[in-house]
């Protein structure tokens, strides 16, 4: 395979022996306009990001931590969504005290800047608490969108729950969710974290409730079912970033999960650099986990020896104590 001329972040990954994450910033860019490249267009949204910013967050299942995870995910969904200069996005925070409503940071209605949603998410994860008030912020979601500028863009909203749900009326979630549907609007819930052993049935039901065509999908990524890449390389190959009615006609999509969901036909370089990565974050922690148990074996072999050593000494003691008594 040829390197020689191509962009540095794709010869950073076909390298062995580096020590590096599986998906970098820029790569992610090179990876969105790979995906474009093979679709027809980009659909004209407002996009609204929910985001958990309760305090089940800062747990570390998904590495580094799910707030980490979560924050590279929306610059993913923010960079997809407004390869559309038309199209807008804003972000919405779901945790927050049962007697108050989530609060939209950034408005869809007029904005169309990735900045302001990274700083605004930037500030909000330094102080992850409360819990996540979802049915209340589905309603929120729906009023900020109800608001948008442009009619033409199609209201959606894309939920990031990675903590257990506390929903007092389950039937008026559903309820509120075929309103949605009603109204056109799409939701794409993505469930990580403790939300997939714990959420997915009701989840489920309000996505039933709204999908509408194939509009709305719920993705569930519990932390050992992510690629090696985690969350957001899961994300990148999920239906979420493509257009729902590609999904539904024409010939089926092959699985492209193997080369990071860029077509090697297409791309065939970039394909491969992405596959060689995702072989070597395998190896790598498959390496990890051998040392781990090497080291506890040599533990417990250093303990079992120092056991076996105090029973030595305290045997010819205890022999001694046996002849005195004779």
């Amino acid at each position: 395979m040829k390197l020689w001329g191509k962009k540095p972040e794709i010869v950073a990954m076909a390298v062995r022996g580096q020590r590096r994450l599986p998906i970098s910033p820029v790569l992610i860019q090179t990876l969105i306009l790979a995906l474009f490249r093979q679709s027809e267009g980009v659909d004209l949204e407002a996009t609204l990001v929910a985001v958990d910013n309760s305090a089940y967050m800062i747990n570390g299942d998904h590495r580094p931590n799910r707030l980490q995870c979560q924050h590279e995910c929306v610059n993913l969904i923010c960079s997809v969504k407004t390869q559309n200069p038309e199209s807008t996005i804003g972000l919405m925070t779901m945790a927050c005290r049962a007697h108050e409503c989530p609060r939209v940071r950034v408005t869809p209605a007029v904005n169309q800047e990735i900045g302001p949603i990274l700083l605004s998410l930037h500030e909000v994860n330094k102080t992850p608490r409360h819990t996540v008030q979802f049915d209340k912020a589905m309603k929120v979601g729906w009023m900020s969108l109800k608001h948008r500028m442009n009619k033409n863009q199609r209201p959606r909203i894309v939920a990031f729950v990675g903590s257990p749900l506390f929903v007092s009326d389950e039937q008026e979630l559903v309820r509120w969710g075929r309103k949605l549907r009603k109204n056109n609007v799409a939701v794409d819930v993505v469930s990580f974290g403790e939300s997939p052993a714990s959420n997915t049935p009701l989840l489920q039901a309000f996505v039933d409730a709204v999908c509408k065509d194939g509009n709305s999908r719920l993705l569930n990524l519990p932390a050992d079912k992510c690629p090696p890449g985690g969350l957001s390389d899961a994300l990148f190959s999920s239906p979420l970033l493509r257009d729902p009615g590609a999904q539904t006609t024409g010939a089926p999509q092959p699985d492209l999960s193997e080369f990071g969901g860029v077509n090697p036909e297409i791309d065939p370089e970039l394909a491969m650099a992405l596959k060689l990565s995702a072989q070597e974050e395998k190896d790598r922690r498959e390496q990890e986990v051998q040392r781990e148990k090497a080291a506890l074996a040599r533990s417990a072999a250093a303990a079992k020896a120092e056991e076996g050593a105090s029973n030595a000494n305290r045997a010819p003691h205890a022999g001694d104590g046996g002849g005195d008594g004779g």
